[in-house]
């Protein structure tokens, strides 16, 4: 019983790391739904949405760091004579700050300044502008309007300040150029996103494609040894990169799986070649009997050694049927303890002759009980 009980230890082995494997169906033809649920496009849409955000910010950083800039300092700017010349009207009154904004004016030091002063009736005193704006907001501190200086219409800020005696204060700059600027950069950053879009676009369909040439050839390789050829491999790019890292551990695992496979072919073989031994004997001594047998006891003794090699056939199927029900956990509460030296006695004995014929030298240290 040596070669059965190594021959159903090599199926038990081979099963339990079979076990679990089925052929699974092919999956069904990608419709519009399930090319939305993808992952290829998940994957695609993530790209596309980091793509817009990065642009988005980069835009933004840009906006801020020239169209934002310029208002700002165009905002200082106006602060800064505002704080001048109310220092000025608190020191001298109306006078100094009719001289003071007469300086500034002639002085000509910045030619997008501009100065205001009118009475209490609106009309003008100082200033460089010809008259009060007609669209000025009286109840809002800062405003940007349209303003007619020396003939041209232009684009201004402007803050407004209520002086002590009825006096109204205008003091802005001219920001035609940077409007005209801020329109440039708006229409710049416009395309930019329709670039940005477009090549997020190209990206994401570019990302998508990538992993679905992966997963489709994963996935045909699947689908191949499903439906039974275990010859079907997964194609290694040659980049070395994690594409082909999973491509060649799928490629083992076949690999693995393809010689698990002949393992239980060969256990398969050698149960049989087992099995018909034993049966051929009990028929040959049947038959023996049935011919040559002179007397009841004879024929008797015949039978008692067939029924004992058939006994070793019953008993080699209920050891397949023990494998299976312990695979399947329905004897493991039957389980008992054993001495394992007879078994790997059997083993040693099993491969002492395969190691005899590669050249190799086998030996077994084997303790005389092993519980």
């Amino acid at each position: 019983m040596g070669e059965h009980t190594a021959a159903l230890l090599r199926l038990a082995n081979t099963t339990a790391r079979l076990r679990g494997w089925r052929s699974r169906p092919a999956l069904p033809p990608l419709s519009a739904t399930r090319f939305l649920q993808s992952a290829g496009v998940r994957f695609g849409v993530i790209y596309a949405a980091l793509f817009s955000i990065s642009a988005i910010a980069l835009a933004a950083f840009l906006w801020w760091s020239t169209a934002g800039l310029l208002e700002r300092q165009t905002d200082a700017a106006i602060e800064s004579d505002s704080v001048g010349l109310s220092e000025r009207f608190a020191e001298g009154g109306p006078k100094a700050l009719v001289e003071t904004i007469n300086e500034r004016v002639l002085g000509n030091v910045d030619d997008d300044a501009l100065y205001l002063l009118v009475d209490p009736s609106f009309q003008r005193v100082a200033g460089n502008l010809g008259a009060w704006p007609q669209h000025m907001a009286m109840d809002e501190d800062w405003d940007e309007l349209r303003i007619e200086r020396a003939g041209v219409m232009g684009l201004a800020r402007v803050h407004y300040f209520e002086l002590p005696g009825g006096f109204h204060l205008l003091i802005g700059r001219d920001v035609e150029v940077r409007s005209r600027l801020r329109v440039m950069m708006a229409d710049a950053m416009f395309w930019a996103a329709v670039i940005a879009l477009v090549l997020g676009t190209v990206g994401a369909w570019a990302v998508r494609g990538l992993f679905g040439s992966m997963i489709a050839d994963v996935s045909a390789t699947a689908m191949a040894v499903s439906a039974g050829d275990f010859t079907r491999r997964v194609k290694v790019g040659g980049h070395e990169d994690e594409f082909d890292l999973l491509a060649e551990t799928i490629n083992d695992m076949l690999d693995r799986i393809g010689t698990l496979m002949d393992g239980v072919r060969q256990v398969s073989n050698a149960i049989a070649h087992d099995l018909r031994t034993p049966i051929t004997r009990a028929r040959t001594r049947l038959e023996d009997a049935a011919i040559h047998a002179r007397t009841e006891a004879e024929l008797r003794a015949a039978i008692d050694r067939a029924m004992v090699d058939l006994d070793g056939v019953v008993g080699v199927f209920q050891a397949l049927l023990r494998i299976a029900e312990i695979e399947a956990g329905a004897r493991r509460s039957a389980f008992t303890a054993f001495d394992l030296a007879p078994v790997l006695t059997d083993l040693a004995e099993l491969y002492d002759v395969v190691a005899e014929e590669k050249g190799v030298h086998l030996r077994a240290s084997i303790p005389a009980e092993l519980p």
